[in-house]
């Protein structure tokens, strides 16, 4: 594991001159008053220089963490089952296999694409907004500003419904830490990879970032994996899967990548749902999709499982890389789950 990187926080700080908006602290690098802003120019060139600053901190953490496993943390029954680590006689921590790729989890990748496109269009090219009216907004939680949320939320083009240049921006926002990362060096001789395997990590960092420019509110989860923010996929699941086939998972999502869909149980269990549910699956692979995570299971049931728990003991879920129990996970993360768009075959 090559540590985590919340990519909504980067932003946050590039908003606020490197300050938390839910601590007050300087967390981040003093990139300058979003007022004194010419255009998005200025903004992706703070975002750009927050994201490079955090990711360092992340890789120098995991360099004292690699250290530390090389005088303590041996690993000899697994090595001894790992060819090069035999031919090598080198243990695993010693960089004794053949790869030794420390994998970056991003948190918040779709909240920051749709942040950005939020910001370019009603700040920068219509100016319905402010850069100081957006950056109390924020500070606000959007208490007194419905209005400027509503319009970031729903009025934006968002990731996830087969917009190409959303799409496009994805991609430009994803090329900023998977190649910065990958210039690195590890303890072991491996450089860094970035991947999208949030499994609870989404619901506690979006604990502890403020509100996001995409019209999310402070404390609220990030996206739960390389798909649509919460709602915002309102074209579908073919949109959705077009859109998330288009990012190059080759170059910035090497550690790879989950993308999650629920699907209503009523629709697949229609005439001819499974097959189309195979087609959309084998679809989307083809068009370069890496993953799909799939829940078949409606709202109301998920509801009555939260109430009923010790009915629902075997009911089974996808979250976000790993599969659990419903009634094991925590009621935050069972809130976010219900909270997905529920696509229909």
């Amino acid at each position: 594991a090559g540590g985590h990187l919340n990519l909504a926080k980067a932003l946050e700080l590039a908003l606020n001159e490197g300050r938390s908006m839910v601590s007050g602290e300087q967390i981040g690098l003093p990139t300058g008053d979003p007022s004194t802003f010419d255009g998005f120019d200025d903004l992706w060139e703070a975002y750009v220089t927050q994201v490079e600053y955090l990711a360092g901190l992340n890789i120098l953490a995991t360099h004292i963490a690699g250290e530390g496993q090389k005088r303590g943390g041996h690993c000899p029954l697994t090595s001894s089952l790992l060819d090069d680590c035999l031919a090598r006689r080198r243990d695993l921590v010693y960089g004794g296999t053949r790869y030794n790729l420390p994998g970056i989890s991003i948190f918040g990748p779709s909240n920051v694409y749709d942040g950005l496109t939020a910001i370019k269009k009603w700040v920068c090219e219509e100016r319905r907004l402010s850069w100081g009216e957006l950056r109390q907004a924020l500070l606000d939680n959007f208490e007194g500003h419905e209005a400027v949320r509503q319009m970031l939320a729903y009025r934006t083009p968002r990731f996830g419904n087969g917009i190409p240049k959303v799409d496009a921006l994805a991609n430009k926002v994803n090329a900023v830490h998977a190649e910065f990362c990958w210039k690195q060096v590890d303890s072991r001789n491996g450089r860094y990879t970035c991947g999208v395997w949030p499994v609870n990590g989404h619901v506690h960092s979006g604990h502890r970032t403020g509100a996001t420019p995409d019209g999310r509110r402070a404390g609220m989860p990030l996206v739960d994996g390389v798909g649509a923010c919460h709602g915002a996929d309102r074209s579908g699941p073919t949109a959705l899967l077009q859109s998330v086939a288009q990012l190059n998972n080759v170059e910035h999502w090497a550690a790879g990548n989950t993308c999650n869909i629920k699907f209503s149980a009523t629709s697949v269990r229609s005439n001819g749902g499974v097959e189309q549910l195979c087609d959309l699956t084998t679809t989307f692979m083809e068009l370069g999709g890496q993953e799909l995570q799939i829940n078949i299971v409606d709202a109301l049931t998920l509801r009555a499982a939260q109430e009923n728990p010790e009915v629902y003991k075997d009911l089974i879920v996808r979250v976000a890389g790993y599969s659990a129990y419903f009634a094991d996970l925590s009621r935050d993360v069972q809130d976010e789950i219900i909270s997905r768009t529920e696509q229909v075959v």
